[in-house]
């Protein structure tokens, strides 16, 4: 709430203090005109009784001449007050009083109809802000929801909730646009109110002024043969500055499209409404991944040049990667830059994306995230630092995450890519020969478990669980001895380079 009417409540009653001090002045000078004249009527009865006698004519000339001289003079001088200040004086107080009580009530319901609007924008802001949260509530509902059936429930709601949310938006809008003429309508209207308090109050000035030079004349007029000094205290001292427009400055208001905590909110508010135009659970997932890319590639950009992060931009990385659909978004915004062949990147650029990725592997291994781990590794063995003597791939980075001595986690990183592996040569190199096929196979599992047992050692894993995996898998699609042979053989040389230049990894 603003209090602009109590300035001006000031300015009036400062100003009604005056004039309640030039009516004090103005009774003071009737009462003085009534005891100039009382005492002008006393000398008069003097100076006829000097002459009541013939013999004291002469006698007395000229103390008679002196006590007439007096009378009349006082006489001339009650005159003064009279005609010349009185009725003028008081005419202008009067005057006055009315014209600014007018004045002060245009101003009072001025100001108060400027309150009244911005005291409803505010509320609107504050409903606006309500529904925002509102939302954010039910998309982090709906993101828990593990049920298709219980999620378009959810979705329905949310998008009855987006309806009132663009209402309740639109809404400020529209009182925020109105405050703001408001303002100026008021600054206008309140720039006249203050000229005319600063208007009167110098009338009332000068009326004082004009006041004082008819009283000092008619002093000096009346006692000319009694003082010979200047008459000093006439004079006023009027040195109060004028009232300026400046102290009625309204606080300004901006239009703020809130951004709520979950990341479907966390932009412009018309991306929301874009978004929930005849949405369903498949688009939404588009929405997601569309706010999380966004986000994070704006993040990613910043890594990449090895620039500072700054705290929001942490808070917003760690929110997104938190969901599934954050992190895989994350490699999506990493895989764009793999598949533009940008490659190399500066030593900067490579702590800070391994500070990021350590964070994802954090989220990863809470949430057995295998899929996005597994991309994590291959991205990290693209991206390098040229060194003196070759190349430091990010995986170096990332090494010692606590994620790659779990033993199950490889297991299932190597099955899903199996099973992806196998779907995907079914599908592109199809081969009716069975035993073509099964040696198709057994190829490519081959290639996978040299790859991932590379890979293990690389980051650390002890080299006994490394062979015992193998073994694991050579059993399990029935390799000859010779070929498990020929596997750990391969493995174990990657683990004499990989001592060899403990600071340089090499991509399978």
């Amino acid at each position: 709430m603003i209090r602009i009417n109590a300035r001006l409540e000031e300015i009036h009653n400062k100003s009604s203090a005056k004039r309640a001090r030039a009516e004090t002045f103005l009774l003071v000078l009737r009462e003085w005109s009534l005891q100039e004249e009382f005492y002008a009527q006393g000398m008069n009865r003097i100076f006829k009784r000097l002459v009541d006698k013939p013999e004291n004519i002469e006698f007395m000339s000229n103390f008679h001449n002196l006590i007439g001289n007096i009378a009349e003079r006082t006489y001339a001088f009650v005159k003064v007050l009279k005609d010349e200040i009185f009725a003028n004086f008081d005419s202008l107080i009067n005057h006055q009083c009315s014209t600014m009580k007018k004045v002060f009530c245009d101003g009072t319901k001025a100001a108060d109809f400027v309150e009244e609007i911005y005291t409803d924008t505010i509320e609107s802001a504050n409903k606006y802000y309500e529904s925002v949260q509102e939302c954010d509530k039910i998309s982090e509902k709906l993101d828990k929801e593990k049920s298709s059936s219980k999620k378009e429930k959810v979705l329905k709601v949310l998008l009855e909730k987006q309806k009132s949310l663009k209402q309740s938006f639109d809404y400020y809008q529209e009182r925020l646009n109105k405050y703001t003429r408001t303002c100026k309508k008021y600054q206008g209207n309140m720039k006249k109110i203050i000229d005319a308090y600063n208007f009167h109050e110098n009338k009332l000035k000068e009326s004082f002024m004009k006041t004082f030079e008819k009283i000092k004349e008619g002093f000096v007029y009346r006692y000319s043969s009694l003082f010979e000094n200047e008459l000093n205290f006439f004079e006023l001292n009027f040195n109060e500055e004028p009232y300026s427009i400046e102290e009625f400055n309204l606080p300004e208001i901006t239009l703020d499209s809130y951004t709520g905590k979950h990341p479907l909110y966390a932009s412009d508010p018309q991306c929301w409404y874009g978004m929930f135009q005849n949405a369903t659970l498949e688009g939404l997932d588009q929405v997601y991944k569309s706010v999380y890319i966004d986000d994070l590639n704006k993040i990613i950009a910043k890594a990449w040049l090895g620039e500072d992060l700054s705290p929001d931009d942490y808070i917003i990385y760690n929110s997104r990667i938190k969901e599934l659909v954050g992190r895989q978004a994350l490699c999506f915004c990493l895989n764009l830059r793999r598949n533009a062949g940008i490659f190399t990147i500066t030593e900067k650029a490579y702590l800070k994306l391994s500070e990021l990725i350590v964070s994802v592997l954090n989220e990863c291994e809470r949430s057995l995230d295998v899929e996005n781990s597994k991309n994590i590794i291959i991205l990290s063995q693209t991206f390098h630092v040229k060194i003196d003597h070759g190349k430091k791939f990010l995986l170096v980075g990332i090494k010692d995450h606590s994620l790659w001595k779990n033993i199950n986690y490889w297991e299932k990183v190597i099955n899903s890519t199996i099973d992806m592996e196998l779907k995907k040569q079914l599908i592109e190199n199809y081969e009716s020969n069975k035993e073509v096929e099964a040696m198709n196979h057994k190829s490519l599992i081959f290639c996978q478990l040299i790859s991932f047992g590379i890979i293990m050692i690389e980051v650390n894993v002890d080299i006994k669980n490394v062979c015992e995996m193998v073994k694991k898998y050579a059993s399990r699609y029935k390799f000859t001895d010779g070929e498990m042979l020929s596997l750990i053989e391969t493995i174990s040389e990657s683990l004499k380079k990989s001592q060899a230049s403990e600071n340089t990894s090499t991509p399978c």
